[in-house]
């Protein structure tokens, strides 16, 4: 064989090995979906299952995958057994540049198989941890747990029906007699000195209100 056909012969073998190099074969992604996400309640003292869940914190074999809101479809360059873990997710004070997990709740994890190609779609369901709650009021009882304070000039009712959330709800009424509310807890509560507080509340308003 002459230097020439070795030469030849050389250069194409590099040709090819350049190409495999400037074209690697791609990853066939599988894909993971989310379109809803639940809270289950084990009792009464954890109040409604009512969320504000915006997000899902996304993690494959403790991999951060990616923060998505809900619903979402994602690929995942992963195939075969994996475990998913889907963190609950929330927008802090209501703002979309302060998304973090949720510390009052339990992440969801599943063993399962992921496939090229193929949707796998998880519906999460997370729940609280332990002694979350220092104070839960439905308002169903006779006495209710807020007060009017000193700065207030309207008062606290009750209603129900289609005013009301899941039974009966505290109902306040401002006009330009009565500009000004205020209210507060019957009880004073401590909170660590590092610790984190978060209060949920369901609400219907027409005008701003703050907490």
């Amino acid at each position: 064989m002459s230097r020439y056909l070795l030469l030849v012969i050389s250069v194409i073998l590099l040709f090819f090995t350049s190409c495999e190099i400037i074209n690697p074969s791609e990853q066939i992604p599988s894909y993971i979906a989310v379109d809803t996400v639940k809270v289950s309640i084990a009792s009464p003292y954890e109040g409604s299952a009512s969320h504000n869940i915006s997000d899902c914190w996304l993690y494959v074999d403790g991999k951060l995958i990616g923060i998505f809101e809900v619903p979402f479809t994602v690929p995942v360059l992963e195939a075969g057994e994996h475990q998913i873990q889907f963190e609950p997710g929330i927008k802090n004070s209501g703002g979309n540049a302060s998304r973090e997990i949720y510390p009052m709740m339990f992440g969801y994890y599943v063993d399962t198989v992921l496939t090229e190609k193929q949707i796998l779609t998880i519906n999460p369901v997370f729940t609280y941890r332990p002694a979350t709650f220092d104070l839960i009021e439905d308002f169903e009882d006779i006495g209710i747990e807020f007060e009017t304070s000193d700065q207030s000039d309207t008062i606290i009712t009750l209603v129900s029906g289609e005013n009301a959330f899941e039974g009966k709800s505290m109902y306040v009424a401002i006009d330009e007699e009565r500009p000004n509310f205020e209210c507060k807890s019957s009880q004073l509560f401590e909170i660590e000195k590092n610790g984190r507080a978060f209060l949920e509340i369901d609400f219907k308003a027409n005008d701003y209100f703050n907490f």
